[in-house]
């Protein structure tokens, strides 16, 4: 993925946390991010492109937290897995 994309899914991730999807537009997605809304559109082409990007980091970012769950060896290993999945849902919320 390149800088511009990567840099327009985390600013879009952001406002739509902040938000919701519903109050955020595509120009100002343009205006936060400091490029022109025709750059904006020449990687995504409408909002739904965006959250179906973004659905797919959120699938990607969720299996590698995952992987590695198995049976609890120990509280200390159970704590670990609980923060790393609350902070998975923090960065993810709007979906919540």
């Amino acid at each position: 993925m390149n800088k511009t994309k990567k840099r327009i899914l985390e600013t879009t991730i952001r406002l739509f946390n902040r938000d919701g999807f519903a109050n955020v537009s595509l120009p100002l997605i343009a205006k936060i991010v400091d490029i022109s809304l025709g750059n904006l559109t020449y990687h995504f082409h409408k909002k739904e492109d965006l959250i179906e990007s973004i659905y797919a980091l959120f699938q990607e970012e969720l299996a590698i937290i995952t992987k590695d769950y198995k049976v609890l060896s120990d509280l200390g290993e159970m704590d670990r897995q609980l923060r790393d999945f609350y902070e998975f849902q923090q960065r993810f919320r709007f979906f919540y």
